[in-house]
């Protein structure tokens, strides 16, 4: 299966609906949404210009606003039939001038995209208040982490350094420094 169908499997999956519109189309590409997103797909050869691929970036850019859909949650995966460089690949997808976008060579690369992310389902959650019954620096962790909210956010070094010492006074007690 080439790329490009390999993306609309996984889209589809993922609850995506194909968008008719004929702005998109003209231009050779497929629109689709989501609740939250939008993406447009379209199928590249390896030998195409930078220049036209600008054009081609504004083109969808500018339709996409025209249909007022916001561009902020638009992606676009550029599907090349063949390997292309790194370095062609690293200016395509870190220009920033017209939308998110993502090169798409293998099946590999659409775990970069954080909605179409199959590896997220597959990892075990760990409960670490389970876990820590059986340590008591896990369980001294743990009830920092609950209190400085350290799940939800990042913590300061400060706060960092506060945990390791509370870990440590707690190893003083046991071994006796």
């Amino acid at each position: 299966m080439d790329i490009y169908n390999l993306i609309l499997n996984r889209l589809e999956d993922k609850e995506f609906e194909i968008v008719e519109n004929l702005d998109v189309e003209k231009i050779g590409a497929t629109l689709l949404k989501s609740s939250v997103y939008h993406v447009v797909i379209k199928k590249l050869h390896y030998r195409v210009q930078m220049d036209i691929l600008n054009s081609f970036l504004f083109d969808i850019k500018s339709v996409l606003m025209e249909n007022q859909i916001n561009i902020n949650n638009s992606y676009l995966l550029l599907c090349f039939d063949t390997k292309i460089d790194y370095e062609t690949f690293f200016i395509i997808e870190r220009d920033t001038k017209a939308l998110r976008k993502y090169v798409i060579v293998n099946e590999n690369d659409l775990n970069r995209i954080p909605f179409l992310d199959n590896l997220n389902e597959d990892k075990v959650s760990l409960n670490i208040d389970y876990i820590a019954e059986e340590n008591i620096y896990l369980t001294e962790l743990s009830s920092f982490m609950n209190e400085k909210q350290g799940q939800q956010y990042k913590l300061k070094p400060s706060e960092i350094s506060e945990g390791v010492e509370r870990i440590l006074h707690i190893m003083e007690g046991e071994y006796g420094d």
